[in-house]
């Protein structure tokens, strides 16, 4: 075969604009040898049908013939002509890339696709019936498929006109041949071979082969919807075989052949440009969960240009985001990269709100097909206005996704950046956001450089400790506990024990079990310096802080769906000033402060230990919370000054300032000496 191959390719024409590759499988009754083949312009796939010269007269006429007749034809649903040329040994028909439809019903996956191929085939012969054509050769031999699994239908050569008489001799098969051929004068339609034809196409799609016209009285496997319509189109009366169109028409009614949601669809993406927008969205939003049903081949070839049409000229928007997505899924990584990546920089650059939170939302599903340099460059910079965005859902999905994005930044914009974002994300006035801050931070730390680390951490994790939201709070400490490897000993002496401290006595049980379990983490960090232990700086991305923060159960962002937000009793008047609430003195009276009047009353905490007297507890004004079921009725802002107790801390600038505990002097102290043996 490849000798014979060699051969051919040597006597093409050297002007023939298109290389020979494998021969496809012979095709049974058919004319032609098909060849896989690639153009020399563009290199993209063709299928070549060729002829050798050296054959029977009447195979070469039809050839030609065949050859005259494709070229005039244009419809989505027959064989598309490429180009074609006759050398001194060989006629080449060039073609779509297809194989043959017995080949491609070898595949067990290609079933779905059926009733979708009927019903093209049915388009096509409604086609040649109002073009005054006549097939004259439907059968399995004359269809084949391309790369979307859409059925093609050739074998011209026995097409017959009404305006002209065909010059083939050539007869097509006689088993193809329908009853009234062999009783000259009967009445027939237009339509009436063709139709035949199509019936024996679809017992051939079920069940194999045609051997002998006798088999077409056994159903086989067509499924029981088909035998009505079967047994229409393969009557022996040829008056009764039904117009094209109304074979279509019927096969679609409720609980017909043809009602079929693949093909429901097909169409659809096939009248897409003529579809209304919210029809088009509407059929975008329902899409994702149907591509697992459809063959791969179909979603890459048939539904991914629809989409990319959609976007580029069908304003389609955010709708298409899921499916395009979800068909991603299956193409190669170089796929991808040509046909998905531009798509998602374009969208991210969009200004309307909803199309860049579905991107955050979905990131997980096309993160790992962007490279660190197309995050830093094209989706960084478009993603951080949504860190100053007024609507919260937008800072919150934005300030989530950093997640998955950072690993992917540098050092460079991370420290330069993001950090400056997430500082003042942190002074956020939902509640929520603040605290889903600090446990991003925390989870961020090993990506960033220890110089940052130092710099930044403790002083962040403190500043969520003074926040009035009690969920703020917690996460500050669960934040340091998480990250405490990363802290000196020092820092661990003087920042880390001295701003917890404060918070074992806090009105919520939950805040001062955290800061008790700070404490005691702390100290024996602590400890194992005191006896000469490894205590060294964590230096490396390390995986504790993360399983830290998965093994607290609220630590999952569910700040935003706390269905008891948090409303602080007071209100700010005149220069920021915060002035009393009457309004919410009662509220905060019997419920942020509850857990603490019932302890002075009985003289112990909520755990029931011992309450140590009011007046070894720190100084400091009480915080008011109010449970309430609307979100948006959030803690006020946090002061865009620094607190007076803060030292030179000024919290109004881009990033965190020292913290609490942060004296000058704590230079002074150096590292312990390692204890003696």
């Amino acid at each position: 075969m490849f000798a014979a191959l060699k051969s051919l390719v040597t006597r093409a024409d050297a002007s023939f604009p298109y290389e020979l590759g494998a021969q496809q499988p012979a095709v049974d009754l058919s004319i032609w040898d098909l060849y896989k083949g690639v153009s020399k312009a563009d290199r993209s796939e063709v299928s070549i049908f060729a002829v050798d010269l050296k054959s029977p007269p009447e195979r070469v006429e039809a050839a030609r013939y065949a050859v005259k007749r494709l070229r005039s034809l244009r419809h989505p649903c027959m064989l598309r002509f490429r180009d074609s040329t006759e050398t001194d040994t060989h006629i080449y028909l060039v073609t779509d890339p297809v194989v043959p439809l017995l080949t491609f019903l070898q595949d067990e996956g290609s079933k779905l696709g059926i009733s979708w191929g009927i019903y093209q085939m049915a388009k096509a012969i409604s086609f040649l019936v109002d073009s005054s054509l006549v097939h004259g050769n439907v059968c399995i031999s004359s269809v084949y498929v391309d790369p979307a699994d859409e059925w093609k239908l050739g074998g011209v050569e026995f097409m017959t006109s009404d305006k002209e008489a065909s010059p083939v001799t050539l007869k097509p098969p006689e088993k193809y041949r329908p009853p009234e051929a062999a009783k000259p004068g009967q009445g027939t339609h237009p339509w009436s071979q063709d139709m035949w034809g199509l019936g024996c196409l679809m017992w051939e799609a079920y069940n194999g082969v045609l051997s002998r016209p006798e088999q077409l009285k056994a159903m086989g496997k067509m499924p029981k919807t088909l035998v009505p319509h079967y047994v229409v189109l393969v009557s022996a009366n040829p008056k009764s075989r039904p117009k094209p169109s109304e074979f279509i028409a019927d096969g679609r009614t409720k609980g017909k052949y043809f009602d079929d949601p693949f093909i429901d669809t097909c169409l659809f993406l096939d009248e897409l440009a003529v579809k209304d927008k919210d029809d088009k969205i509407a059929f975008f939003q329902t899409l994702p969960d149907k591509i697992d049903s459809f063959p791969k081949s179909f979603s890459c070839y048939k539904i991914l240009p629809q989409l990319l049409n959609a976007f580029h000229f069908g304003g389609a928007g955010s709708a298409i985001i899921a499916p395009l997505l979800k068909v991603g899924k299956l193409l190669s990584p170089e796929k991808y990269q040509q046909d998905i990546v531009p798509i998602v920089v374009k969208l991210f650059s969009s200004t309307d709100r909803m199309t860049r939170i579905s991107l955050l939302q979905k990131l997980d599903q096309y993160i790992d097909y962007l490279s660190n340099e197309v995050v830093t460059n094209d989706i960084f910079p478009h993603v951080t206005n949504g860190f100053a965005d007024t609507v919260p859902a937008m800072r919150e999905h934005t300030l989530k996704s950093m997640l998955q994005l950072a690993p992917k930044l540098s050092e460079v914009v991370i420290d330069t950046q993001l950090l400056r974002c997430l500082a003042k994300l942190q002074m956020d006035e939902q509640p929520g956001i603040r605290t889903n801050t600090t446990i991003c931070l925390g989870k961020l730390a090993s990506c960033l450089s220890p110089a940052t680390r130092d710099k930044v951490l403790i002083a962040a994790f403190l500043r969520a400790t003074k926040d009035p939201f009690v969920h703020a709070r917690v996460a500050g400490l669960t934040a340091l506990n998480a990250t405490l490897q990363y802290f000196s000993v020092i820092d661990c002496a003087t920042r880390v024990l001295p701003g917890a401290s404060p918070l074992t006595i806090d009105p919520d049980s939950s805040v001062r079990e955290q800061a008790l379990n700070l404490i005691r983490n702390t100290a024996a960090r602590l400890e194992k310096a005191h006896k000469g232990e490894d205590v060294t700086v964590a230096t490396k991305s390390e995986a504790n802080a993360e399983k830290a923060f998965a093994s607290a159960s609220w630590l999952s962002w569910a700040n935003s769906t706390i269905s008891a937000a948090v409303k602080i009793g007071r209100t700010t008047g005149e220069a920021g000033k915060p002035t009393e609430n009457p309004a919410t003195t009662a509220a905060a009276t019997s419920s942020a402060s509850a857990s603490a009047e019932a302890a002075h009353a009985t003289g112990k905490d909520s755990a029931g230990a011992a309450k140590k007297p009011e007046a070894a507890r720190p100084a400091k004004a009480a915080v008011d919370h109010e449970e309430t079921s609307d979100y948006e009725d959030a803690a006020e802002p946090l002061p865009t000054h620094a607190p007076a107790d803060t030292g030179d801390a000024d919290w109004s600038k881009d990033g965190w300032g020292a913290d609490d505990n942060d004296d000058d002097d704590n230079d002074s102290y150096q590292p312990l000496e390692p204890a003696k043996k």
